[in-house]
């Protein structure tokens, strides 16, 4: 199997465990139809999330009809629906920015007084953002593959430069499963900041940070990956911002603004 298989079929795994399972109980493969399904499909938000879910509906009835739990004739359409995707291009302006930095402290303290782990993700989410319009990171797995561990520092310049590894996502295996990226002071910080508030750690400097085999953008307690686009969907509606912009425009933005300040483009590639 290769390796996108293998994400491919985790993923359904997740889908038929914590989406489907959940909203349907133990109703009878033969009573889903496509009323039913709709309570789903319809909470899609993008294309691709709306096309895994049309895939997980399509194993179940592949597998209940192998099994003769039903006749393939009984089979129903599986309903698709409309998705306004984020315009993943569009980068934030200087205003827009300012604005969501006002708007994640109320945001993060409208999660007092539900479960301990939802004010951790938006404390998570607020330094996720930072980190990307710095670093020009990829949200999803190859944010979530950041770990401590993997940190490395070299002196320059009466000063230190900052690397960590990425080991998740499109380009994981880039340069023979080395690929790393350079990182600034600030956000070396908030790697540091993560440490302290998120899984506290006492000591940040660099060689006791490095000696901690934790991923700095995930709770400590908790093994599963979060969905922090949905988190940042929340956050968009609670600050009012227009509903074009998803996480991944904090990786536009950086890329726009290198090339604003003149940064050749092979340069930003490579980076990125």
């Amino acid at each position: 199997e290769t390796g996108n298989k293998k994400s491919q079929q985790a993923l359904h795994s997740s889908i038929l465990k914590n989406v489907i399972k959940p909203t349907f109980g133990k109703l009878k493969v033969k009573q889903l139809d496509a009323l039913e399904m709709k309570k789903v499909i319809e909470t899609a938000s993008s294309k691709t999330t709306l096309s895994n879910q049309r895939k997980c509906f399509k194993h179940i009835f592949d597998y209940a009809v192998e099994n003769r739990l039903m006749k393939s004739y009984e089979v129903p359409d599986i309903p698709s629906a409309s998705v306004k995707s984020p315009n993943p291009r569009a980068s934030f302006s200087d205003e827009l920015l300012l604005k969501i930095k006002d708007s994640f402290p109320s945001f993060i303290d409208a999660a007092n007084g539900r479960k301990a782990l939802t004010r951790q993700y938006r404390l998570i989410l607020r330094e996720m953002c930072s980190f990307m319009l710095l670093t020009g990171v990829r949200p999803g797995e190859e944010i979530l593959s950041l770990n401590f561990s993997t940190l490395e520092r070299i002196a320059k310049n009466n000063s230190y430069a900052y690397s960590i590894k990425i080991d998740g996502g499109k380009t994981k295996n880039y340069e023979k499963g080395l690929r790393r990226i350079s990182i600034c002071s600030v956000a070396f910080a908030i790697l540091q900041k993560l440490a302290r508030e998120i899984h506290g750690i006492h000591d940040v400097s660099f060689e006791d940070l490095k000696r901690n085999n934790i991923y700095a953008f995930r709770p400590t307690e908790n093994d599963k990956k979060p969905d922090f686009s949905k988190i940042f969907e929340q956050f968009i509606k609670h600050s009012g911002i227009d509903s074009i912009y998803s996480l991944y425009s904090f990786r536009h933005t950086y890329i726009t603004n290198k090339l604003l300040e003149g940064v050749q483009v092979y340069l930003v590639a490579k980076h990125c």
